[in-house]
């Protein structure tokens, strides 16, 4: 009877440690479940975050492709304004000298008349022609 107990009893704990496996079994399974649906929910979020990264590398390409093409034009607008600016003085004439208020009124008409005054009427190959006229400076 002594050998019948010892054994139900070495039965017992063997039973006892096997239920104490299982509910710890139980309980680590439970945590695995949730760590793989972190992984799974991490997984989504680093693919979305390089399908981000992705689309930003593609927009920042295009956005570098424009800036250049916006670079070339503004260089190639300025090359123009040069161009023009250079142009518009080809013809200019400066007059120094001239004693402030002596035009009057209409500028562009004295300078008509003051022109063939100095270089002499007989000197002129064609008639005069003044687009524009003004006074650089302050008055007094």
């Amino acid at each position: 009877m002594a050998g019948e107990r010892t054994l139900e009893s070495l039965f017992q704990a063997i039973q006892d440690s096997k239920n104490e496996v299982i509910g710890r079994l139980g309980t680590i399974d439970q945590s695995v479940n949730r760590l793989d649906n972190a992984m799974g929910s991490l997984v989504e979020q680093f693919t979305e975050i390089q399908q981000r990264v992705s689309k930003t590398e593609d927009d920042i390409c295009d956005a570098e492709k424009r800036v250049k093409d916006l670079e070339k034009s503004v260089a190639q607008l300025q090359s123009k304004v040069d161009y023009l600016e250079n142009k518009s003085r080809q013809s200019n004439l400066l007059i120094l000298g001239v004693p402030e208020l002596s035009e009057g009124t209409d500028c562009t008409a004295f300078v008509q008349r003051l022109i063939p005054e100095l270089l002499g009427r007989e000197n002129l190959i064609e008639p005069l022609r003044v687009e524009r006229c003004h006074r650089i400076g302050d008055r007094q």
